[in-house]
């Protein structure tokens, strides 16, 4: 790979150097090489930190998926519990379905949140994140 730095710096000297020979043609021509080693040198520095903001996000990206995944079993744990907890707030018949009901709803609940939580995970496997 060029070493765009020093490869600046030398034409830095060589366009000197032509201006105090006096050949502003050569001078000129240096000069234009110079500023497509400086352009190419911002673009090279332009990629390295797009490539290491883009492996950042992924990177976040994966952390906050598994957090996901943790609070997503923590919540049908959470639920479980408080379905157990009703069933027995309320006398036998009372309990078992208000229990029952907050059972269908917290499932109905879960199920949702696991399609859009597998559809997520789904596409960052897919895009490799």
């Amino acid at each position: 790979m060029i070493d765009f730095q020093k490869e600046i710096q030398q034409l830095d000297q060589d366009i000197k150097k032509a201006l105090a020979e006096g050949s502003k043609a050569i001078a000129d021509n240096l000069t234009g090489m110079k500023t497509e080693f400086e352009k190419q040198l911002q673009r090279t520095q332009l990629y390295q930190e797009l490539y290491r903001d883009a492996e950042s996000i992924a990177e976040e990206g994966k952390q906050l998926l598994h957090k996901g995944m943790d609070k997503f079993e923590i919540l049908g744990y959470e639920g479980q519990r408080l379905n157990d907890k009703l069933r027995y707030s309320f006398e036998s018949h009372a309990g078992v379905m208000v229990a029952s009901e907050f059972g269908e709803k917290r499932k109905k609940v879960q199920e949702f949140l696991k399609d859009d939580y597998e559809a997520v995970a789904s596409s960052c496997r897919a895009n490799m994140l």
